[in-house]
C-alpha cells in the first residue's frame, strides 16, 4: 500500500509541476485562448525533438561521405 500512495504522490508532483508551467507559459492570456495555442507549442516542440534526435542519428553517415558528395559537386565546400 505504501508504494502505491508514493506512485500516486510522485505522479500528483509531476502534475503540479506541469500546471504550474502552462499558468507561467499562459501569462496574462485568457485560459479559453490559450487553449488554441498550447497544442501548437507542444506540437512545434515535439518535431524540434524528433528532427533533432534524426539529424545526431544520420549525421555519422553524412560526416563519412563529406569526400564524396565534394567530388561529385553535391554541395560546395565544408
Amino acid at each position: 500500500m505504501n508504494r502505491l500512495s508514493t506512485r500516486a504522490n510522485r505522479q500528483m508532483t509531476k502534475e503540479r509541476t506541469l500546471f504550474a508551467a502552462a499558468d507561467k507559459m499562459r501569462g496574462s492570456m485568457v485560459p479559453g485562448e490559450y487553449k488554441h495555442v498550447a497544442p501548437g507549442r507542444l506540437f512545434l516542440r515535439y518535431i524540434g525533438t524528433a528532427f533533432q534526435r534524426k539529424y545526431n542519428e544520420l549525421l555519422p553517415e553524412v560526416a563519412e561521405d563529406v569526400d564524396e558528395y565534394l567530388a561529385a559537386a553535391i554541395i560546395n565546400s565544408r
